[in-house]
């Protein structure tokens, strides 16, 4: 056996030694011997070796995109597909506006004490007492029911606030052209839902604290004298009138706090106490603490309600016994069921204070629920592409290298010969020259001859039987190796011209991409690079800052406490000024300053931290210019509702104070007709409007007088009064707000104007003060305060965006970038390779038969026989004859051998067999394989777009790049607004003939409380303000939405431009209107809650039982309904039919408030004309025309309540114009992929590739076959008959 072996291993040596694969260039080649072929065949074996190994290893190495396509895929289908492929798999929406509200769910649990009885009417009720105003001030039974009053307000607002904002984000439409991942879809959820209790929360709080300050800034009256004091004065003409006295408070330290500096003063006491208010001070000093039955713990008192609410606490009703300790004083406690809170149901501390609650919302718990599941059902994705790299594909590799194997047989196989005989000759001349100098012409000479030579006698197509040395043949086969140099020059040319122009798209991916690689990316492929962030949420606080500098008297002394008690009263005791002496309103107007300013950061900060907490999307890395640009317009949009909200904020306010009783300035004055000396058992004090040179208050609330400094000579009581000198730019008026906002600092950026005012208030209190700097602000000196509060006293807003911020945050996992370019060098080697072989051997093939079939027929010794070759069966004979005998193995044996050359030419058909059956296969497997190829139309009008959009071949991939991404409403949106007539008839003019017939007559003499002419004028007041106030929120509100933009990087169909735009519009309009009337609610209801007196004394009024100077006046309130069984006291709506001496007055109502009666009544008199002239008739103005309102133009029995609540808006259109917003869009390109089966010149391309390869292939394989054939053949003969052996 071991000798076999080694017989074995011998013969193989032997033949490795022996093996030859250069056998016919042996007789092709001069000079080129045996043993030259043999070592050709080594040097072959060793670089064929070398250069196929580097070839696969290259061709494993590059990655092939694949783009595979799910039909219908199911939910799982997404996730499993979406955890391999998370950055190209796109599965496009089938439906892709998709409502919140059908996965996405918002669940909030409150605070305990909304749900409880303390904020429903019973436990209010419980606590009115008709005499109320009656017990001490820090008494419960006297504080309580503002201040539950204001809780059950607050509880049911916050409710309302949160539920609206809520149902504006489900019934919202989230856009999803594609399915989202599941995280992705969680964090737009809580980032939208964030986004909504956040600006809920700062919008309620903001509107609040709007109202606290206004309410102290105007030092408005409350009816329990918490915050001013009234008393009974007798002036010189015996008139009866009253005058105020702020209240002061004794806290925790025993600091004496007055109401009139700050508005938070509390007493530390609070409770039951054996003490009535007409046994204390009359002059409004509440820091006594005798008496006291009852302290209730976390319960407070101060100047207002609602203050006194926010530093309350509710720890008492957790508490059992101590409840209990509360309802001993009410006896009417069996009345109801109360139960105290359970402290188990809150998560806040029992001692936590109500503004806690309050800035929370009173929310316990916030819960969010979406269900993917349902999100999925209905974007219903109807199929999912996703595209990966494939690296070592076999089939690919396979390919790669028959396609380069064919053209690198031949070339080694000419390139290797060819340099074996050069070194030869080189050797050989070498010793032959011995030193002899040849000169370079010489030489160059011989190298041209010699060149020249070796082309005339090239024979690529020389055969064995050439050895007979047949000249026609010799010559043939030069020719056709002529003919085929030329042509494969030529086609080669061809292929190498192809090669190199054409371009092919290839995709690279890099990880974990630093933040300037990703800026060398996005300039060189612009919008071909994809970079997914980790982390998509981002808070803007991440890298978006901002540092406001405001106007320099906001960080002045001017607004100082110092200041401020430089100016107070106190320094000039027992003196009266009056109102428009500065140092009576300067101090005022200061305090106003001060307010303007803390609020105008309070607004900032509150929507600045709304903004930062909001979360900014960021799927893919933006460039700095995109992300610069996207947060530059957001911040803009943020800067323009900041300052729009405050303005609609603002003119509310308006609403609030014009019909309340100011007492920092003068609008109103309580008179008495009655004398002192009067039987009538009390006295009471009526209503009379306050003029202000030739403009009344009862008209305007911009009335307005300059402020001075005056000398009283003659009086101590301010009467009368001698000018000595105007302060410029200051003025007093109705209002406190409206003066200051008219007013100007001219005065104190002057040295020589401040220097007169300190000199003349100079005083033990007095401070030194320095002017303003004109150059620290970019307003003038006689700019109105009005117009710098109008930019929220800013003189920048000083935002910063840091890009590498939001780079950092981003975190992008990889980049993935396309790019079109033409084929590097290794390719196009690699490609001409692969279709050298095959070309070479077609041509081999073809110029061969050509040749020779052209040569044969011409040749000159053929005998008579040959020249019926014309005919056709002979010339299909002569075919098949060739066909028979064709050989394509044969070498110098098979001229030798005759049973050689059979054999060659079996192993010939074997290889035509196997040649055919690879090539079908190739064509039907290159016929059938799917190509994606990227197209891109450069700048295409709206039509292409639309084409190319409707194509279902290619809509899933279509991506038109806007040239502008932001696209503001305004380019293509345009909203006509038709309001009410009432707004543009006489009824709202404040210069009519109507408004004239109502304030002429009877507007300040005393009439029943519920006489129709004291409310006429204000509530036409009210109308006229309501119809402006409207107007200018509509209109900064679509300011607003007009300079909002649309993102739309890649253009949007029609059909998702109109739905988006409608969708915004509506939102827009609901927005709009729910939060006007939401706000208006709000002011409402603290109004009430605080016991803010009406100027018309219609909800509370003064009397005195005491008749006699100084006495000291309580506040009763007023009753309206049939019965008079409805207290203004618990319930701001009473109302009454508005009737004047008993005769009725149709649609209006009479009322605690006057905007309260207003929204409660109808303007159906003011569409009838005898209704109208019937009001003129108590007026004696029956010449006076005024039209009606027209019927036909709106409903006469709709409550204003109703116009308010669609913002006295008739008819609302909007036109959207998608040809706008595409010249807007205006689409640089469109690109989109589209896959097709290969074409005729790639099949024909792969063919003749794969074809060189091949043959060379099937020429080792094919002899292999064939005697493995035989083999067996024999073996399996022997086994049949072991007795003969077999023939051979």
């Amino acid at each position: 056996m071991k000798k076999i072996m080694m017989n074995f291993i011998r013969r193989i040596k032997q033949k490795i030694k022996e093996l030859n694969f250069f056998e016919l260039e042996i007789i092709r080649l001069e000079n080129f011997d045996q043993h030259k072929a043999i070592i050709a065949t080594r040097i072959y074996i060793i670089l064929f070796t070398i250069l196929l190994t580097i070839l696969i290893i290259y061709s494993a190495s590059q990655g092939q995109n694949r783009t595979i396509t799910i039909q219908n895929p199911s939910e799982f289908n997404f996730k499993t597909l979406l955890k391999q492929y998370p950055n190209t798999l796109i599965c496009p929406c089938q439906q892709i506006t998709i409502p919140y509200e059908l996965f996405l769910n918002i669940i909030i649990d409150y605070h305990p004490i909304c749900s409880s009885i303390f904020v429903s009417n019973d436990w209010i009720n419980l606590l009115y007492n008709y005499n109320i105003s009656y017990y001490y001030p820090l008494d419960f039974r006297s504080s309580s029911l503002g201040q539950f009053q204001i809780l059950s307000s607050l509880c049911s607002l916050s409710q309302q606030f949160l539920n609206e904002q809520i149902q504006d984000l489900l019934s919202d439409a989230f856009l999803s052209p594609v399915v989202l991942s599941l995280n992705l879809l969680d964090g737009q959820s809580q980032s939208r839902s964030s986004f909504i209790r956040t600006s809920a929360s700062n919008t309620f709080l903001q509107s609040l604290e709007l109202i606290r300050r206004t309410t102290y800034a105007e030092t408005l009256q409350n009816a329990l004298q918490t915050s001013i004091s009234r008393i009974m004065f007798v002036d010189s003409n015996e008139l009866i009138k009253s005058i105020l006295f702020s209240a002061y408070f004794s806290n925790q330290n025993d600091t004496i706090c007055s109401c009139d500096t700050q508005s938070t003063c509390s007493s530390s006491v609070s409770g039951f106490f054996d003490l009535l208010a007409y046994e204390t001070d009359p002059t409004g000093d509440y820091t006594s603490s005798q008496s006291l039955l009852l302290k209730i713990p976390g319960f407070v008192v101060g100047c207002y309600p609602l203050e006194s609410l926010f530093q309350s606490s509710l720890q008492c009703f957790f508490d059992l016994q101590c409840f209990n300790l509360i309802m001993n004083f009410f006896p009417h406690k069996n009345t109801i069921n109360i139960t105290y809170l359970n402290r188990n149901q809150t998560k806040y501390s029992i001692d936590t204070l109500v503004s806690t609650l309050v800035g929370n919302l009173f929310i316990e718990k916030w819960t969010i629920n979406y269900s993917f599941s349902n999100y999925y059902n209905i974007c219903a994705p109807l199929s999912c592409t996703y595209t990966f790299i494939q690296y070592g594909n076999i089939f690919y590799v396979i390919t790669q290298i028959l396609g380069f194997y064919g053209g690198l047989v031949i070339v080694l196989r000419f390139l290797i010969p060819q340099i074996l005989l050069k070194f030869s000759r080189c050797a050989h001349i070498n010793e032959s020259v011995q030193n002899t100098q040849i000169r370079l012409m010489t030489r160059l000479s011989i190298l041209y001859h010699s060149t020249v030579d070796k082309l005339k006698r090239l024979n690529l197509f020389k055969k064995f039987d050439t050895i007979h040395d047949d000249p026609y043949e010799l010559q043939t086969s030069r020719i056709a190796t002529r003919i085929y140099i030329i042509l494969f020059s030529l086609i080669m040319c061809i292929l190498m011209i192809y090669v190199f122009v054409n371009t092919r798209t290839q995709t690279f991916t890099i990880l974990q991409p630093s933040k300037n690689t990703f800026e060398d990316l996005s300039m060189k492929y612009s919008s071909q690079v994809k970079c997914p962030c980790k982390q998509s949420f981002i808070l803007y606080e991440n890298f978006l800052s901002l540092s406001p500098e405001y106007h320099p008297v906001c960080s002045s002394l001017f607004i100082s406490s110092a200041w401020l008690a430089s100016l107070s009263d106190l320094n000039w005791p027992n003196q009266y000024f009056i109102v428009n002496d500065f140092r009576v309103t300067g101090r005022v107007i200061f305090k106003v300053l001060e307010i303007l300013c803390s609020y105008a950061e309070i607004i900032i900060r509150n929507s600045w931290l709304n903004f930062k907490q909001s979360l900014y999307i960021t799927e893919i890395v933006l460039s700095k210019s995109e992300m610069i640009e996207q947060i530059q317009r957001i911040f803009n949009q943020f800067q323009l509702d900041t300052i729009a909200n405050f303005k609609q904020n603002l003119d509310m306010i308006r609403l609030y104070i014009m019909n309340t009783e100011s007492t920092s300035m003068e609008n109103s004055d309580d008179i008495s007709n009655q004398l002192l000396n009067t039987t009538d058992s009390y006295i009471n004090l009526h209503y009379s409007s306050i003029n202000w040179g030739n403009c009344s208050c009862a008209l305007n609330d911009d009335c307005i007088s300059p402020i001075g400094f005056y000398e009283y000579p003659n009086s101590p009581f301010g009467y009368p009064a001698n000018l000595l000198f105007n302060v410029p730019g200051f003025f007093s008026g109705c209002f406190a707000i409206r003066s200051v906002l008219q007013s100007s600092l001219e005065c104190f950026y002057n040295e020589i104007c401040l220097n007169t005012i300190q000199t003349t208030i100079r005083s033990n209190r007095s401070i030194v003060i320095v002017n303003l700097n004109q150059s620290q602000t970019r307003y003038l000196p006689n700019s109105s305060i009005e117009l710098i509060f109008n930019e929220l006293m800013l003189e920048k807003w000083g935002e910063e965006i840091n890009y590498d911020g939001y780079y950092d945050q981003c975190a992008p996992i990889s980049c993935i970038y396309t790019t079109t370019k033409h084929n590097a060098v290794s390719y196009m080697i690699t490609f001409l390779m692969a279709l050298f072989g095959g070309v070479s051997i077609t041509l081999k093939i073809l110029v061969s038969f050509i040749v020779r079939w052209i040569r044969n027929r011409s040749r000159p010794n053929l005998n008579t026989s040959n020249v019926r070759e014309h005919n056709l069966l002979q010339l299909l004979n002569q075919l098949k004859k060739k066909l028979v005998e064709y050989n394509i193995f044969e070498s110098e044996i098979s001229w030798q051998k005759k049973q050689h050359r059979q054999k060659e030419i079996r192993i010939t058909r074997i290889y035509f067999l196997l040649l055919v059956f690879n090539v079908i296969i190739l064509i039907i497997f290159t016929s059938l394989s799917i190509q994606t190829n990227s197209i891109t139309v450069d700048y295409p009008t709206q039509t292409i777009f639309n084409k190319l959009r409707l194509d279902s071949r290619i809509s899933s991939t279509l991506e038109c790049s806007c040239q502008q991404i932001t696209i503001p409403y305004n380019s293509f949106v345009s909203i006509d607004i038709h309001f009410h007539q009432l707004c543009s008839s006489d009824f709202t003019d404040v210069n009519s003939n109507w408004t004239n017939v109502l304030y002429s007559y009877g507007i300040d003499d005393e009439h029943p409380y519920d006489d129709y002419r004291l409310f006429a004028l204000p509530q036409f007041r009210t109308l006229f303000l309501l119809c402006n106030v409207v107007k200018t929120t509509v209109m900064n509100n679509l300011i607003r939405f007009y300079s909002k933009t649309l993102i739309s990087k890649q253009i949007q169909s029609k059909d998702v431009i109109q739905y988006q735009t409608e969708n915004a519009i509506t939102r827009f309009r609901s927005t709009i209107c729910k939060t006007f009337v939401l706000t208006l609610d709000l002011i409402r209801e603290m109004g009430q809650g605080n016991g803010i007196l009406a100027s018309i004394q219609s909800n509370w009024y003064f009397q005195t039982l005491r008749k006699e100077d100084l006495a000291f006046l309580w506040a009763k309130p007023r009753s309206y309904g049939n019965e008079k069984n409805c207290s203004c006291a618990t319930n701001s709506m009473c109302n009454s039919l508005a009737k004047i001496d008993n005769s009725s007055i149709p649609g209006f109502r009479i009322g605690c408030y006057i905007i309260d009666s207003l929204l409660q009544s109808t303007l159906e008199c003011l569409y009838d004309i005898n209704c109208i002239n019937l009001l003129k008739s108590f007026y004696s103005f029956q010449d006076v025309f005024v039209s009606p309102l027209n019927s036909n133009l709106s409903f006469s029995n709709e409550t204003v309540q109703n116009l308010v609540n669609r913002l006295l808006i008739e008819e609302w259109k909007f036109n959207i114009s998608y040809d706008n917003y595409y010249r807007t869009c205006s689409p640089r390109s469109c690109r989109y992929s589209i896959e097709e089966r290969a074409d005729i010149l790639y099949i024909l391309i792969a063919i003749i590739g794969f074809y060189g390869g091949l043959t060379v292939a099937l020429k080792i394989i094919s002899p292999l076959f064939m005697n493995t054939g035989l083999y067996l053949f024999r073996h399996f003969r022997n086994r049949i008959s072991p007795g003969h052996p077999p023939s051979s």
